[in-house]
C-alpha cells in the first residue's frame, strides 16, 4: 500500500481498536472434473490458491479470469462468482473468513483487492492456509487454538495488504458507522426479535425522522435495509456452517414466517435457503 493510500491517523485508530477476525472454514481440496462451484455469493471473504491445475473464474459483472497453478483468487463477501475446473484434476488451498471493524462493518467493504493474485504472493497465501489447516486438524486446547486462529487470520491479512487499496470515501464511511454504533449494536444483539424503527430512534436519542436521515447518511442505506442485510448475511453463515433446519435459521434471523424469509433470502443470495445450503455443501 503506497503512502498516499494509507489510512489517516483517525482511521488507523478505529481500525486498530476494533479489528477482529472470524474464520468460517478452510481446507486443502483435491478436485476432479467436472468440479464447479456454480454461481454463488458467500457471506465472507474468499481466498483460494490453485496450487495445481487450471480453473476459470467468472464474475457476476461479466469479467472472467483463467487461473493456472500458483495463482490465487480473492473475492469480498457478496461477490457473485463461479469457479469451474478446466483441467482433469486440481488442488486448491482455500479459506473463507470475515474481518470486522466496529463489530459489524466488513473490513473489505473499505478496501479494494484484485480478484486474481499473482504467483509469488499466491504461494505465500496457500502456504499460510495449508499450515493453518494442519494446525486445526491437530486440535488442542481451545484457548491456544483460538490464539492460533487469530494469528493465522492476521497473517493472512498482512499478506493481502500488499495488494489492497483503501477505497475512496472509506474514512468517511467508517466515521459514519462509528456515529451510529450504539444502534448497530442494538440490532446485532436482537436479530432474533422484532426491531421497530421507533425503538432504534430511541436508542439513538433522536426523533424518528432525524434518525432515518442520520443513519442513512452514515451507512449509505436505510435502517430497514441495513437490518435486513445483516440478518440475511447471518442466515447465509448459518446455512453454510450449521445443520439447523431452515425454519430455525429463519427464527434466529428474525423471521417468524418461513415463506417471507425464503423470499427475502432468494432476493439477497439468488437461491432459496435449501438450494443455497446444497450449493455450498463442500464448505461444511
Amino acid at each position: 500500500m503506497s503512502a498516499d493510500e494509507r489510512p489517516s491517523a483517525e482511521l488507523d485508530r478505529l481500525l486498530g481498536s476494533s479489528l477482529r477476525f472470524e474464520l468460517m472454514c478452510g481446507n486443502v481440496t483435491h478436485m476432479r472434473r467436472p468440479h464447479t462451484t456454480g454461481w454463488r455469493t458467500l457471506p465472507g471473504l474468499v481466498c483460494a490458491e490453485l496450487q495445481r491445475g487450471r480453473s476459470v473464474l467468472r464474475l457476476g459483472g461479466g469479467g472472467s479470469f483463467r487461473l493456472s497453478g500458483g495463482r490465487a483468487l480473492v473475492l469480498p463477501a457478496g461477490a457473485l462468482h463461479r469457479v469451474d475446473l478446466a483441467s482433469p484434476t486440481g488442488l486448491s488451498r482455500w479459506v473463507h473468513a470475515n474481518y470486522w471493524v466496529l463489530h459489524s462493518l466488513d473490513l473489505f467493504s473499505l478496501l479494494e483487492v484484485p480478484p486474481v493474485v499473482e504467483p509469488r504472493l499466491a504461494v505465500l497465501l496457500g502456504e499460510a492456509i495449508e499450515e493453518w489447516v494442519e494446525t486445526e486438524a491437530k486440535g488442542g486446547g481451545s484457548v491456544f487454538l483460538h490464539a492460533q486462529r487469530n494469528a493465522f487470520g492476521f497473517r493472512l491479512l498482512a499478506l493481502l495488504s500488499a495488494v489492497c487499496r483503501v477505497r475512496p470515501g472509506a474514512e468517511r464511511r467508517l466515521a459514519g458507522m462509528a456515529s451510529v454504533q450504539a444502534v448497530i449494536e442494538h440490532m446485532r444483539r436482537n436479530l432474533d426479535q422484532p426491531i421497530e424503527r421507533d425503538r432504534l430512534a430511541e436508542v439513538a436519542g433522536m426523533s424518528r425522522a432525524q434518525f432515518h436521515r442520520v443513519f442513512t447518511r452514515a451507512t449509505g442505506c436505510s435502517p430497514v435495509r441495513f437490518l435486513r442485510n445483516i440478518r440475511l448475511r447471518l442466515a447465509q453463515q448459518m446455512l453454510i456452517s450449521t445443520g439447523e433446519p431452515v425454519k430455525a435459521v429463519a427464527r434466529r434471523c428474525g423471521y417468524e414466517d418461513v415463506f417471507v424469509f425464503s423470499k427475502a433470502f432468494k432476493r439477497h443470495a439468488g437461491l432459496s435457503p435449501s438450494a443455497y445450503r446444497d450449493s455450498t455443501g463442500e464448505l461444511r
